[in-house]
């Protein structure tokens, strides 16, 4: 199984509007790690999105010295909180024995609570040790079934992976359907070259009958499931008459406008179900993940 590690700082954070978190969110994407961590700093035990961010500061050395014990704690703290993103982050360091030995069966514990919760790196990373029999029982179809929501949702690394499967499987036109998909939306350079090589291999197993329908096929693939679509509001009264407004006009309930902590002035209201399942939320979403 060919798998593409997660290089580096990946951060997928809103734009920065009200609480300490968003203020070390916007220091981390400007690459002020230093002003990162202080802005979390004072909320280090008590948020676990800040716990995770600076447990990825911590593991990386970024901004502070690097403390992987210290990033293993925080992770922990923000993965029993339900953090889908630090229960990755969590997995990755028990796979790769970053601070600690390498644990195969706790890694896979915890990419599969966060691909529970629908993530896709959780997905993904606990898809392929399904496949491989890492960290616990073999179940190939069960891996596979993990692999294709994450491909279907646009994740280019299970979009390969996938691809590989179907190849190992002598499928070559399934194979060469994720290929294709994967190198025409692959931004990763390596990614991209590794799709495009495997689209040309399996393409000398298919017929000439074939090559148009799953050519056509990988040409207009969209991605699938849920699709999410997040607006910043300037004050709570605004996210209250947006979740009143979403709801006259036939949205669906999916938990209401709800203050993410007391001491935060930071609110959502999430809609799912929108236009063919696409949720709506107004507020502030923020996530930090480690390579």
């Amino acid at each position: 199984m060919y798998r593409f590690a997660l290089l580096g700082l990946l951060l997928l954070l809103p734009q920065p509007s009200f609480a300490d978190f968003t203020s070390a969110a916007a220091a981390a994407r400007r690459g002020d790690h230093a002003a990162a961590y202080e802005a979390c700093k004072a909320e280090i035990e008590k948020d676990p999105e800040c716990q995770n961010l600076v447990g990825v500061l911590f593991q990386k050395g970024l901004g502070v010295a690097a403390n992987p014990t210290e990033a293993l704690r925080l992770f922990r703290r923000a993965a029993d909180r339900k953090l889908a993103a630090a229960q990755v982050n969590l997995g990755l360091a028990n796979l790769n024995g970053i601070g600690v030995p390498k644990d195969e069966a706790f890694a896979a514990r915890w990419f599969a609570e966060a691909a529970k919760q629908g993530d896709v790196v959780g997905e993904f990373e606990y898809g392929t040790m399904l496949i491989s029999g890492k960290g616990g029982d073999k179940d190939t179809e069960k891996g596979i079934e993990y692999l294709k929501h994450g491909a279907d949702r646009g994740y280019v690394p299970a979009q390969v992976s996938l691809a590989v499967v179907h190849e190992l499987k002598r499928q070559p036109a399934t194979a060469y359907v994720w290929y294709r998909v994967a190198g025409r939306i692959a931004t990763d350079p390596e990614q991209r070259r590794f799709a495009n090589l495997g689209e040309q291999r399996t393409l000398l197993s298919l017929s000439g009958q074939q090559i148009p329908l799953v050519r056509t096929a990988a040409d207009h693939w969209k991605p699938t499931g849920p699709t999410h679509f997040a607006f910043q509001a300037p004050d709570r009264d605004t996210v209250n008459r947006f979740h009143t407004a979403a709801l006259s006009a036939g949205g669906k309930d999916n938990g209401g406008p709800i203050a993410r902590r007391r001491d935060r002035a930071a609110f959502r209201a999430a809609l799912g179900r929108v236009l063919r399942r696409c949720g709506l939320e107004e507020g502030l979403r923020g996530r930090a993940r480690a390579a």
